[in-house]
């Protein structure tokens, strides 16, 4: 007999708050002050930097508004919707792939929830990048068409700092799956961050495969047939008399 599958309990044993309860707030974005109203329980709970804005002095009981002029509306929608739902907004699948759409929208929203000390939504936007690679690599042949862009990288350098995990997860993603001509056919080339980051971790892991290894023998001790301008039958002239 096949095994069923088990059913979760839905049923609580202790009541809990509802993040419903209480007072909202008013958070006021961008340079057009596109205006959200969030419940104040629930955005102190996830978000540290709230947390502080609303309980420090410069902060007056009667103002429930926090200003955030150099962010996006779109970005702090997503947030809001990540906040009441612990989902993630994401584009229709098949409507993205090769623009970096949705790499971008994860990204943003990793930088604000970075901004707003929001640990756990930076973790679930990593997640969410990693998903839409693993997805869209079964939808195209070409490598190129599944990965962030250059435009993507470019952004996650000028909004992260050195050492972030986003950084570390854009040149993975380079390390294990990219090609050579996702570096000359765009403006990665361009970016100085990116690219020692990139040279030091292919230089980390360049000992990991047999290939390497035979390569870096070769290297110690075999003629530098490879570097030079003869045939591959022709004998080498560097090569010792007896």
């Amino acid at each position: 007999m096949a095994k069923q599958p088990k059913l979760q309990d839905p049923r609580g044993t202790e009541a809990t708050e509802s993040f419903f309860d209480g007072k909202t707030i008013e958070v006021v974005v961008g340079p057009q002050k596109t205006s959200f109203h969030v419940h104040e329980k629930r955005i102190r709970s996830q978000s540290a930097f709230f947390d502080t804005a609303l309980k420090t002095r410069w902060q007056k009981a009667e103002d429930r508004r926090v200003n955030l002029p150099d962010d996006k509306p779109e970005t702090f929608k997503n947030y809001v919707h990540w906040l009441y739902t612990s989902k993630l907004q994401s584009e229709k699948p098949g409507n993205t792939l090769g623009t970096g759409s949705s790499y971008q929208t994860f990204s943003e929203l990793y930088v604000l929830a970075e901004k707003l000390i929001d640990p756990v939504c930076q973790d679930r936007a990593i997640d969410a990048i990693v998903f839409e690679m693993r997805v869209n690599r079964s939808r195209s042949f070409y490598l190129s068409l599944y990965y962030p862009t250059a435009n993507n990288i470019e952004y996650v350098y000028q909004n992260t700092p050195a050492g972030s995990s986003l950084r570390k997860l854009m040149v993975d993603a380079y390390v294990y799956q990219g090609a050579d001509y996702w570096i000359e056919d765009t403006v990665i080339g361009q970016n100085h961050e990116f690219l020692v980051n990139l040279i030091g971790a292919l230089h980390r892991c360049r000992t990991l495969t047999p290939r390497a290894v035979e390569k870096r023998q070769a290297f110690l001790s075999d003629l530098p047939c490879e570097y030079h301008n003869h045939d591959r039958n022709e004998r080498c002239g560097g090569m010792e008399e007896h």
